[in-house]
């Protein structure tokens, strides 16, 4: 058990080209990206899971006009379906394998109910 050590990376690059440069030297197998934003006076927000071998995981979810929600809201929104994908991919159980025995997470990825 490892208490205050992430088993995982956070990252919140400061561009989109900075984003692109992180994601192509990243070494990190299983990836999620979410993102909440506002278009032509919509808010939504959106989570994807990937993982090499297994089609992605995605999720998305329209709050409504930006008249009536923020952006903020739509980040936060996009952080709990990127939750959602982990818990029910059964990543956290292959992440915790994976720390207690060093073993690669292929023959541990489960497919989602989602």
């Amino acid at each position: 058990m490892h208490i205050g050590i992430l088993l995982f990376t956070i990252s919140i690059p400061a561009s989109k080209e900075a984003s692109i440069t992180e994601d192509n030297v990243a070494r990190e197998s299983v990836k999620i990206y979410s993102d909440g934003s506002a278009f032509k006076g919509k808010v939504g927000a959106a989570a994807v899971l990937t993982c090499p071998g297994h089609p992605h995981k995605i999720l998305h979810y329209h709050l409504g006009l930006e008249t009536e929600h923020t952006v903020h809201e739509a980040e936060l929104i996009g952080t709990v379906l990127a939750l959602h994908l982990i818990c029910h991919t059964h990543i956290c159980a292959a992440l915790s394998a994976r720390s207690a025995n060093s073993q690669g997470m292929d023959d541990k990825w489960a497919t989602s109910r989602t």
